[in-house]
């Protein structure tokens, strides 16, 4: 969208720091600044960082619907500031996003996601006979989504209500000609992006407020070239600090848009301007300061700057000289080759930074002209000479644009967070910083508060006595943040538990855990990690697997204190290895106007949401007279025909063509989007989750969208399905991922697509709303069929993440024979190797800790020639 809004933009200029009371312009094109970012990522109670697509977001939790987008930050609520004054109703996470990287093909923006009567957003205080402008775009690329006016009263110039856009963004104008409203705008098809909002003529366009700083003594005010530049900015104002009579605090510059350091000021106000760093943007234009400040060194070199960056809004509207060989280049100084410019050799301390410009030496070249922290409270360098070109004036002018738009109030940096890791009788301290620009923790262990002196955190810190532990933490641009405080005790930490396994039949392996610390909970997984959200809380049952894995094993008392983990590989003897994927249904998106599905009373057709169930049957019925063929009695009967099944075929990206459809006489079936984790396992409240760990599987992923069977007529039985347009060679598996709060289902197969046949045991509902299920079933009659997943009975509410088709192939057979290779050797008790010349380098066990010799069970050998393999022993 950005073109279009390019275009709009040139009609309106609009700054974002008006107060909220008074906002008339927001523009979420402008990007969101680092605070924003900042203290969005650190409050993981209300947002969740995300990104797919190319773009970068954060979703909402569960929050308060009626309020300004805001978080917590050091215990307080922090409104955003690029919102501030907007009112978002949406109350259910993941309804309410920021997109703060909008990716290459879109600008950072508002997402509502969703239609729900929550998606909406309201727009205060419009006077009466004010305009407002809106811009915004469909979520669904080329679907047509939008929003209506659910304020009356207002409409747009053509006295529309109702807006959508799909693939492009639209400008909408609308007018108030009546009374002081508050227009509320809601999502009316799907999710939606808002991009700019505008109240009349917008904002009003306050003048950059900039401080210029030199040493009149040295250069005079009247023949100085860079305050002749800052003064002809139109409607700007520069205030000068002449240090030849006057001196300069810190605090004096707090409030300025931009500080220009020029060219004369000695070096001896170096540490004053370098505290200055917090508090103003600055342009430094004086390269013997930066190299005061211990952040450069200083190179003299001919003043051509070669372009990095010709994109940058640095370069805009400035005129490059171009060549083959040097590609762009700034001319800085107007008496060309004789001119001289200092460039600097950065220090790791802007590490990261754009750098924008640099010297002409093409081995080694120096810096010229960098950004760094530009999103809030910026720096730029930028080479000084007694006369610039017109393109040098306009890329310093435009330097000083791109620092006022980083001005950011100067806050508290956001406060370290604080865990404990307990060991046996002794304790970590593990301690985080802020996500921010250079941010440093600085503790105490003796109960006084610490400030910049105290020590640097640099790894955990251990200790062996109960400690109050204190850190503050301070970041570039930000002051030092509140105290977070920790008593850090000392806990007996539990036994590591014991894994048991034996193999009772094949394809099916008993697995028991055991500790000796009574009070302790054990926890396991197959993904190897020490996470209690992303493991099984064992139940004192054994548990069973039908595939060789590698468990690994935990106890934790009080919900704290952490054994250390132990992994141990559970093989199975003949397991059934059917892997090779045939065909993959997955939930993707569609639109719900299948022009072929059953229409029902309120007008929409059976495979969308808002849509009514249909009777399976036709009419009213006939009446018939039935003839009983034993006895010649007579009998009158209502007769109903049978609504046709209906089709809606699913295109299965990146797939050309649909290879499953769904079929229904009249029930409901929908589309959601859940985003289901392999995290928070057997978690029963948001979000949806494994039920237990044996429910994750590599190699049949979880995907983010689901079907739902919906509703059914009243009195109706089901008659829905998910089914395959071909045939499949079988034998074959059938994995289904779903979540059966309701419903029960079946897995079918069929020759002809008309008559059907069970695969293995109905799937029956487990009463867990917030949780999805791994199922199986297996069809072993060599053949071509066709496969459904049928709603056979029950109410609704089943959720089908995922069906996949899988027979054995070349993937299957190639892990076969691994799994048989590894059988052999833990039955024999030792691996056959070769006798080789090279010799063992180390032996570790699978969490990567080296052992002094091998052990029961896996081991990784590292021999001295680098060859890395596994040695099994019993």
């Amino acid at each position: 969208m950005r073109k279009l809004f390019t275009l709009f933009v040139l009609l309106t200029v609009a700054v974002l720091a008006a107060n909220a009371q008074d906002r008339k312009t927001w523009d979420f094109t402008k990007g969101f600044k680092a605070t924003t970012i900042a203290n969005l990522t650190a409050d993981e109670t209300n947002w969740t960082a995300s990104e797919g697509s190319g773009r970068k977001w954060f979703e909402s939790k569960k929050r308060t619907g009626g309020t300004e987008i805001s978080c917590t930050v050091n215990g307080e609520t922090w409104i955003v500031p690029e919102t501030q004054g907007l009112i978002f109703h949406a109350s259910s996470a993941k309804h309410l996003n920021v997109v703060y990287d909008g990716g290459t093909n879109d600008d950072t923006h508002i997402w509502l996601n969703g239609a729900k009567g929550e998606d909406a957003v309201t727009i205060p205080g419009v006077p009466a006979g004010d305009s407002l402008v809106v811009v915004f775009s469909s979520h669904g690329g080329n679907a047509e989504r939008g929003f209506k006016v659910s304020t009356s009263g207002v409409s747009d110039i053509n006295g529309a209500t109702t807006f959508a856009s799909g693939g492009q963004s639209r400008v909408v104008l609308f007018n108030n000609n009546e009374t002081a409203v508050d227009v509320k705008l809601s999502a009316n098809v799907g999710g939606m992006h808002f991009y700019y909002f505008q109240i009349g003529e917008g904002d009003t366009v306050a003048p950059a407020q900039m401080a210029y700083i030199t040493d009149a003594s040295v250069k005079p005010i009247e023949d100085d070239n860079v305050y002749q530049l800052l003064s002809q900015r139109e409607g700007d104002e520069v205030t000068v600090f002449d240090l030849s009579t006057q001196t300069i605090n810190p605090e004096q510059l707090r409030d300025f848009k931009v500080t220009i350091i020029g060219p004369t000021v000695d070096v001896s106000k170096a540490a004053v301007l370098k505290e200055a760093l917090s508090w103003t943007p600055i342009l430094c234009l004086n390269a013997s300061i930066v190299a005061e400040w211990g952040y450069a060194e200083v190179e003299t070199t001919a003043a051509f700057a070669r372009i990095n960056e010709t994109k940058s809004q640095m370069f805009t509207d400035v005129e490059l000289e171009t060549s083959e060989e040097e590609g762009s280049v700034l001319i800085l100084a107007e008496s060309g080759f004789d001119a001289q410019a200092e460039a600097l050799r950065l220090s790791s301390y802007f590490d990261g930074d754009d750098v924008l410009a640099v010297t002409m030496d093409e081995e080694d070249p120096a810096t010229f002209i960098h950004t760094h922290n530009i999103t809030h409270n910026g720096y730029i360098y930028f080479p000084y000479v007694p006369d610039y070109t017109a393109a040098a004036a306009q890329a310093l002018n435009n330097a000083v644009d791109m620092l006022a738009d980083s001005k950011a109030d100067v806050t508290a940096a956001a406060m370290p967070t604080l865990k404990l890791e307990y060991k046996d009788l002794n304790t970590n301290i593990i301690m985080t910083a802020p996500k921010l620009p250079k941010a440093q923790v600085y503790y105490t262990l003796d109960g006084t508060d610490p400030d910049t002196g105290s020590l640097l955190y640099d790894e955990p810190v251990n200790v062996t006595t109960e400690t109050v532990v204190k850190a503050v933490a301070i970041a570039e641009g930000y002051t030092l943040s509140s105290v977070s405080e920790i008593t850090a005790d000392i806990r007996t930490q539990p036994k590591t538990p014991v894994i048991s396994w034996s193999m009772v039949e094949d394809g099916k392996t008993k697995v028991t855990l055991s500790c000796e610390s009574e009070d302790a909970d054990i926890f396991y997984n197959i993904t190897n990690t020490t996470d209690t959200l992303a493991s099984s809380k064992y139940t004192g049952e054994p548990f069973y697997i039908n595939m060789p894995q590698t468990v690994t094993a935990f106890s934790v008392t009080g919900g704290m204190v952490f054994s250390e983990p132990v992994s141990e590989r559970v093989l199975v003897k003949n397991p059934r290895v059917v892997i090779d994927v045939a065909s993959h249904f997955a939930a993707l998106r569609w639109d719900g106007n299948n022009p072929d599905s059953l229409t029902v009373a309120n007008g929409k057709g059976m495979f969308s949401w808002g849509a009514s169930a249909a009777t399976q049957w036709l009419g009213e019925g006939t009446e018939e007279t039935v003839v009983d063929p034993e006895t010649g009695d007579e009998t009158t009967v209502t007769v109903h025909t049978d609504a046709d099944l209906r089709p809606y075929e699913i295109r299965n990206e990146p797939l050309d063509e649909p290879q499953w459809a769904l079929y229904s006489r009249g029930e409901c079936l929908v589309w959601q989007t859940n985003t289901p984790d392999n995290k928070d396992i057997g978690n029963n409240e948001g979000g949806y989750h494994p039920s237990v760990a044996e429910d994750i599987d590599e190699l049949f992923p979880v995907s983010n969208y689901d079907v739902q069977f919906y509703k059914l007529f009243s009195g109706e039985q089901p008659n829905a399905d998910i089914r395959t347009i071909d045939k499949y060679t079988a034998p074959l598996d059938v994995v289904v991922l779903a979540n059966m709060q309701g419903g029960n289902l079946l897995v079918q197969v069929s020759t002809d697509n008309e008559n059907w046949i069970a695969v293995g045991d109905t799937i029956n509902p487990t009463g867990n709303s917030r949780m999805w299920n791994k199922f199986t079933r297996s069809y072993d009659v060599e053949g071509d069929v066709y496969v459904r997943l049928a709603h056979v009975a029950g109410g609704t509410g089943a959720k089908i993440f995922d069906i996949y088709i899988a027979n054995q192939g070349e993937k299957s057979n190639a892990l076969i024979a691994e799994i048989q290779q590894e059988f052999d050797q833990y039955m024999s008790g030792i691996e056959e190797v070769r006798h080789t010349l090279t010799a063992t380098k180390g032996i570790y066990n699978l969490n990567g800790v080296r052992l002094p010799a091998m052990q029961r069970g896996l081991n990784i050998v590292v021999e001295s020639d680098g060859t890395v393999k596994k040695v099994l022993m019993k």
